[in-house]
């Protein structure tokens, strides 16, 4: 609802369809009455929409982040938390009021505070990896995001704690796994259905007399293959449930024919397609005394 004045100024003035060089005081009294009130809609996306208050959009940004997160005073006190922080730390509701950062995140003493402090301030973007430490003395490592932010007339110092723990032990299977490719005795290689070569571990590598994984990569699977017979078994036969095993002759980058022992094995994945496999396939080059009884 809103109320129509008369506007003494040229810009809001009330344009007529023929206005009069002048107006008498009886008009002009009329005008300026108040005239009756008009209800008007707010248009969706106009200026009369409604309008979150500054705190309660802050209030929403909080709880509605996927990280912890800490506002903290010059000192390192917290003056602000959200629902996350108080499920990573395990700590009720109002208890982190006050509390130092320190009693948190070890690391971030008062030296290591006064240092990010110094980044900060030049408006530099400051990521940190430390410990985190719970109320029940429980730890987990954390990625911590730090930036500043400007709250009643003052800088304090916003950190974002991301949880990496998850992360940290799948890193840690990964680089397990790729030792245990890198080193395996014999040649181990990852293929597509159509014998594209996706994976080639440093064993199969020096079985072909490869030059490296690029050299590998840049052919298919069934240019190490003399008979044709031989690669579409080890490509065609597997199962979910049944593998491929048996002796081959392999054709090496130089030309050199070998024996080997090979098996071939389904490895199904989900991807956005559905579900996806991959061929794993292990070469390991026969002994001469079997080569030579063979023949």
């Amino acid at each position: 609802m809103f109320r129509v004045f008369k506007k003494k100024t040229e810009e809001d003035a009330v344009v007529t369809a023929d206005p009069e060089p002048s107006v008498s005081a009886s008009a002009v009294a009329e005008a300026s009455a108040p005239v009756e009130s008009v209800s008007v809609p707010a248009s969706p996306a106009g200026d009369s929409a409604p309008r979150s208050q500054p705190t309660d959009l802050f209030r929403s940004l909080l709880s509605g982040m996927y990280d912890a997160v800490l506002i903290v005073d010059d000192k390192g006190y917290l003056i602000q938390s959200n629902d996350r922080a108080r499920e990573f730390f395990g700590y009720g509701e109002g208890e982190l009021w006050n509390i130092n950062c320190s009693q948190l995140i070890p690391k971030l003493n008062a030296q290591v505070l006064y240092k990010i402090w110094s980044h900060i301030r030049q408006s530099r973007f400051t990521v940190v990896n430390a410990i985190c430490k719970r109320k029940d003395g429980s730890v987990f490592p954390g990625e911590i995001a730090i930036s500043s932010m400007q709250m009643n007339f003052s800088t304090t110092m916003v950190l974002a704690i991301r949880n990496v723990e998850r992360r940290n032990k799948t890193q840690h299977v990964n680089r397990i796994r790729d030792k245990v490719l890198k080193y395996a005795g014999v040649g181990i290689v990852s293929c597509k259905p159509d014998g594209t070569i996706e994976y080639a571990n440093a064993a199969f590598q020096k079985l072909v007399h490869a030059t490296g994984m690029p050299e590998v990569l840049a052919v298919n699977i069934s240019d190490f293959f003399k008979h044709a017979d031989q690669c579409r078994a080890l490509l065609e036969t597997p199962t979910k449930v049944s593998s491929w095993s048996g002796t081959i002759e392999l054709t090496t980058m130089s030309n050199q024919k070998i024996k080997v022992q090979a098996t071939s094995a389904r490895a199904e994945a989900q991807s956005t397609k559905g579900v996806d496999y991959s061929l794993v396939m292990t070469f390991s080059l026969l002994p001469v005394a079997t080569v030579s009884a063979a023949k």
